[in-house]
């Protein structure tokens, strides 16, 4: 192998390498904060300092049984309870709605079966439209069923957060990795945090493009300024659309990493609700992401393939420098993966190491998606069919 080659995938390498870094600069989370009395450097002192009382939780759920018990023990467990939850049953036939009544005679928890769903609204645009209507405090708090709030001050951090931030804020709960299967949804992972455009090195706080649905904070009267949800009924992706209407508004939306706050196990059902539920959110997510994060993913992407590719030619093309050079730069590729993913969620050593194959499943899980809404128009999601325009 020639010096010319050596040299040319070696700095090809590493420049793709650091690409993937420029992407998911860093990811702040809400750690420093605790309790109200931590708020640093407030920016809205004419404003009321809020506390946990002041929060509305509602909590869109469709057969969620597994999962709801859960998430409303933690919200049980936090040291500074919000003033209302509520749980909105959305057709539930598995026995959500009767699980989350069970927790009635505990806690200020509604459990709220909305109306027939108008046309041209999602489910969940309907049920957290539904919810948000009967709350009564200040500030809104909207989490997904599968979610749970994972530190008994988790609630008071998130409020310290709003006083100083406003606007919309959102967290991306970390990723709680238990089966096999789930180790497929790295790569998805890290895009998400790369498609917000809210970690990268060029992100400036409150001007993020996207943000996370499990958990968005708002106040009440920003939700009713910006339309809330009814304004984007028929958005299959609901956190990205609000995070436009906020944008339009000009009010800030700040995104964080949800790590030691908010946790979840995605698609914990089966290998099945994975595919559809990775298919849902790339079909409308994917189109997100500006040209920086655009430009620095297909660099990225290259150098991740190239490393895969050449490692797998060593068989036939082994060298005693290059040999060393392509298990290098693996190396430095599986690194780095794992240290993103970890950002993220509890993913194994063993995710990064065999990183091909959860590069390949991204990518076929991506190309489906263009399918599904180019061809088809639609995309599946617990039973219904949602269409995508």
């Amino acid at each position: 192998m020639s010096l010319l080659v050596q040299q040319v995938f070696f700095w090809s390498a590493l420049a793709y390498w650091c690409a993937g870094f420029l992407l998911i600069w860093k990811i702040p989370g809400l750690s420093g904060l605790h309790g109200l009395s931590n708020v640093p450097g407030l920016s809205r002192p004419e404003h009321k300092l809020y506390t946990t009382a002041d929060i509305s939780v509602v909590i869109p759920a469709r057969n969620e049984a597994d999962n709801i018990g859960t998430l409303l023990d933690s919200l049980l467990a936090q040291q500074s309870p919000p003033r209302e939850i509520f749980v909105v049953d959305d057709q539930s036939d598995d026995g959500t709605g009767e699980i989350a009544e069970s927790f009635a005679s505990r806690t200020r928890l509604r459990v709220i079966k909305p109306e027939e769903r108008p046309e041209g609204w999602t489910g969940k645009n309907w049920s957290c439209h539904s919810g948000a209507r009967e709350a009564a405090s200040p500030l809104l708090l909207f989490l997904d069923a599968d979610t749970r709030l994972s530190s008994p001050d988790a609630l008071e951090k998130l409020a310290a957060a709003y006083n100083n931030y406003g606007g919309l804020l959102s967290l991306q709960p970390y990723h709680t990795v238990r089966k096999l299967y789930e180790q497929l949804s790295g790569f998805f992972n890290m895009i998400v945090m790369v498609g917000s455009n809210a970690f990268s090195s060029w992100s400036r706080p409150g001007r993020a493009d996207g943000c996370f649905g499990p958990c968005i904070l708002t106040s009440r009267d920003d939700y009713v300024k910006t339309g809330g949800h009814e304004a984007v009924r028929e958005q299959v992706v609901d956190d990205l659309a609000l995070c436009g209407l906020y944008r339009k508004a000009g009010l800030p939306v700040h995104n964080f990493g949800g790590r030691g706050v908010i946790d979840f196990r995605m698609y914990p059902a089966g290998p099945e609700s994975l595919v559809e539920g990775w298919t849902k959110n790339m079909a409308v997510g994917a189109t997100l992401a500006d040209w920086r994060s655009i430009l620095l993913l297909i660099i990225w992407f290259t150098g991740i393939s190239n490393a895969a590719l050449a490692l797998g030619s060593l068989g036939w093309i082994f060298d005693p420098v290059f040999g060393p050079m392509i298990l290098g730069a693996y190396g430095l590729y599986a690194g780095q993966i794992y240290l993103q993913l970890r950002r993220v969620g509890s993913f194994s050593p063993a995710a990064a190491i065999f990183f091909p194959v959860l590069f390949l499943f991204f990518v076929g899980i991506f190309v489906f998606s263009i399918i599904r809404v180019k061809i088809y128009r639609s995309v599946s999601w617990k039973g219904r069919s949602i269409r995508v325009d």
